[in-house]
């Protein structure tokens, strides 16, 4: 269903919509970093041995989820055509939210 003209225009000039892109970008930012989070505590507890039974269940289902999430929003952002920004934002806030969290850099998979 599609909003009418009337609405939309209203809720651009209140500043709606800019505040609700605001806040959809800093959810996928904010999703992307947990995703990338959860993943490379996977890759540390399958090295160890340690992906086990339902955890390791849990860890196939989360991967399976958050990939269909990405496809689908790597689609909308390239339409968009803000597929480096949205790209260089989060390399920015990937580096500041380890440095805040006290998380060494990243670890390299040694899947080779």
């Amino acid at each position: 269903m599609k909003a009418p003209k009337d609405i939309i225009e209203k809720a651009k000039a209140d500043g709606s919509v800019d505040r609700a892109s605001l806040l959809l970008s800093a959810a996928y930012l904010l999703n992307t970093e947990a995703s990338n989070i959860v993943e490379e505590a996977g890759d540390i507890l399958r090295r160890s041995g340690l992906l086990l039974g339902e955890i390791k269940q849990v860890q196939t289902h989360f991967t399976n989820a958050a990939n269909r999430y990405f496809r689908l929003f790597a689609e909308m952002i390239g339409e968009s055509g803000q597929t480096s920004a949205y790209f260089e934002d989060l390399e920015a806030f990937d580096r500041h939210f380890r440095e805040w969290a006290k998380l060494e850099e990243k670890q390299q998979s040694n899947n080779a």
